[in-house]
């Protein structure tokens, strides 16, 4: 069944964790939700392509009634990011679609409008990814651009901020007393956050697929085998 006339119809994918998530939305109504983690982020490059066609039939739309995509860039797993970013660009490209291009950052500031929210994400080898954002109706405020900082600079917080951490980072002296909600277990469902910027900020977010990028915050950790390192 193709979707009415003049409705949006907009596919929407997170990758950059081991919780994939994956959403389409029929005009206002988020009609498929998923949300289910892995034990690694070569998981999501297994059933992506799956998952969108299931999410699709159950809207009851196909790939050509799509208006546009969304999708989280980052910062997160280096291997999930690429998984989605080549997705979504792939798609854009042969559909001719727009790209709503989103950083996690945006996500979870979007969860609580008008209050500033951060985001520490365990970037391993004592490193966190960080940012401080505030989503208000009119603008998106970049309060602490998004970056990757040494855990013992992670900074205490006031309690008017909502903070969001990886689980891993609980054990951090200055998060023992702090309100804190942990992203594994209370971080929102991204396609939900998407669809709230697109309806508040679109044209903030909207991009040609070949201008959405990755944000990576840091260089990929690869290891070259002895093989390709000795030519």
């Amino acid at each position: 069944m193709a979707s009415p006339a003049n409705t949006d119809v907009i596919l929407y994918l997170d990758t950059t964790s081991k919780l994939l998530m994956v959403g389409v939305s029929v005009g206002e109504d988020m009609v498929f939700r998923f949300s289910e983690p892995g034990t690694s982020h070569r998981y999501h490059s297994a059933i992506l392509v799956p998952t969108v066609e299931k999410g699709l039939k159950q809207a009851g739309v196909n790939a050509k009634d799509l208006t546009a995509l969304a999708v989280n860039t980052g910062p997160g797993s280096f291997t999930g990011i690429r998984t989605g970013l080549a997705t979504v660009r792939t798609m854009a490209q042969f559909l001719d679609l727009p790209v709503y291009a989103f950083n996690t950052f945006d996500l979870y500031a979007a969860a609580h409008p008008g209050r500033p929210v951060s985001v520490c994400i365990d970037a391993l080898q004592g490193k966190a990814y960080h940012g401080v954002m505030v989503i208000e109706p009119e603008e998106v405020l970049t309060l602490t651009s998004p970056g990757l900082i040494a855990l013992d600079n992670v900074p205490v917080f006031q309690p008017e901020v909502m903070v969001y951490i990886s689980e891993s980072l609980k054990t951090l002296p200055h998060f023992d007393e702090a309100p804190v909600h942990v992203i594994e277990t209370k971080g929102p469902f991204a396609p939900d956050m998407m669809q709230r910027l697109i309806a508040g900020h679109g044209e903030r977010f909207r991009k040609p697929w070949d201008q959405v990028s990755a944000l990576y915050l840091q260089e990929p950790n690869i290891t070259l085998r002895k093989s390709h390192s000795a030519r």
